[in-house]
């Protein structure tokens, strides 16, 4: 899992904050480390790519609060 983690995390990253930032389709959302781990559970279990997140609610932008 740290392997992924560290991609998603190379890939992600926002050089203006030291945050992470996935923009999708529906728009940008930034990531925390538990949904970084959740993204590397999901590639681990072949339900996600590095370009994809993975479609669980904590990566549902309806979910969020503005």
């Amino acid at each position: 899992l740290a392997c992924w983690c560290t991609m998603l995390e190379k890939k992600y990253q926002n050089d203006h904050d030291g945050g992470f930032i996935y923009v999708g389709p529906l728009g940008a959302l930034a990531l925390t480390p538990a949904m970084i781990l959740d993204w590397c559970h999901a590639f681990e279990a072949g339900e996600a790519t590095l370009s994809t997140s993975p479609n669980i609610i904590s990566f549902d932008i309806a979910h969020k609060t503005p």
